[in-house]
Order: structure tokens, then C-alpha cells, then sequence
């Protein structure tokens, strides 16, 4: 299915060739995309805005 749960930490060497700290990195490198999609004024969906009498 694609998905794979990340450990907090690996030995380093590791067989994989994880880096020591796998799922900080991706998880700041998640961070920085949304910051610049934030900056930059994109979304995933279009939201609509409802005007009320």
C-alpha cells in the first residue's frame, strides 16, 4: 500500500541507509513545503465563502 511507519531513531550504519534521524527530516521537509504553500497563497481545496442576509 506505500506506507510504512518510521522509527524515531536508527542505528547508524543501518542496512536500509536510513539517516539517524529519518523521520525528523521528513517531517520538516513537510513543514517547509507547507510554509511555502502557505507564503505563497495555495491550497488544496477551494473554499467557498458564504455571504448570510
Amino acid at each position: 500500500d506505500g506506507h510504512r511507519q518510521y522509527s524515531g531513531r536508527y542505528p547508524y550504519p543501518n542496512g536500509d541507509m536510513y539517516h539517524k534521524d529519518e523521520k525528523f527530516r521528513l517531517n520538516q521537509q513537510l513543514a517547509d513545503l507547507l510554509e511555502l504553500c502557505l507564503k505563497h497563497g495555495h491550497r488544496l481545496y477551494e473554499t467557498h465563502y458564504f455571504q448570510f442576509a
